[in-house]
């Protein structure tokens, strides 16, 4: 049998506890051998947004990980030059890893944008997806959208019975600006790199 891994991409900009949170959902509901961290190198869609740089995310995606063995983190989309997309990255880990079964995590805000993604006719077949519910959204509504991604695409979606997180990034971002404490969004050893490195305005 394959061994099974699940992958969470995104900007991680910080990483935080409902990241953490989303993976150990998936790890354990998806029946996972392992989790792969994957922060990506340049977003097309968030130009706009200051990123801290790939090696302070990764840094502090290993801090944030590093006392559980199944999670690792992957340096691929960031070490890519010029736009990352997520059809180009599990291309590459098919190809490369062919007796490894990866499956994709989304949040559930995400499920509904699925259609927008870089080449997502060819990447809703190529890998499955498992949905975290974290935005509100009903299980009816989340259900019924896996359905019509399944119909219209022939994507293999599952939805991970996960309470809701209130905690984003770009608040974490915003409250370093304002000197606010986020001791308990995100992990320790995170918040103490944040400030010791200044990140996002921070300040000791």
């Amino acid at each position: 049998m394959n061994k099974k891994i699940g992958i969470m991409g995104g900007t991680f900009n910080p990483i935080h506890n409902g990241h953490l949170k989303m993976a150990e959902y998936a790890f354990k509901e998806g029946n996972l051998d392992e989790i792969m961290f994957l922060p990506s190198g340049h977003p097309d869609y968030k130009s706009y947004i200051r990123i801290a740089s790939g090696e302070d995310r990764m840094e502090m995606i290993r801090l944030a990980i590093e006392d559980t063995p199944y999670f690792f983190v992957s340096d691929i989309e960031i070490q890519r030059k010029g736009n990352t997309y997520t059809y180009d990255t599990m291309s590459f880990l098919n190809k490369e890893h062919p007796d490894i079964s990866y499956y994709y995590i989304i949040g559930a805000d995400s499920l509904f944008q699925l259609h927008t993604w870089h080449n997502a006719k060819e990447l809703l077949k190529m890998v499955p997806f498992l949905v975290a519910t974290r935005d509100g959204n009903s299980m009816e509504q989340l259900t019924a959208r896996a359905k019509e991604l399944e119909y219209q695409y022939g994507a293999s979606i599952s939805l991970l019975h996960m309470p809701n997180t209130e905690v984003s990034s770009h608040e974490i971002r915003e409250m370093v600006e304002q000197n606010k404490s986020i001791e308990n969004l995100v992990p320790i050893k995170v918040m103490q790199y944040i400030m010791t490195k200044g990140l996002y305005g921070g300040r000791l």
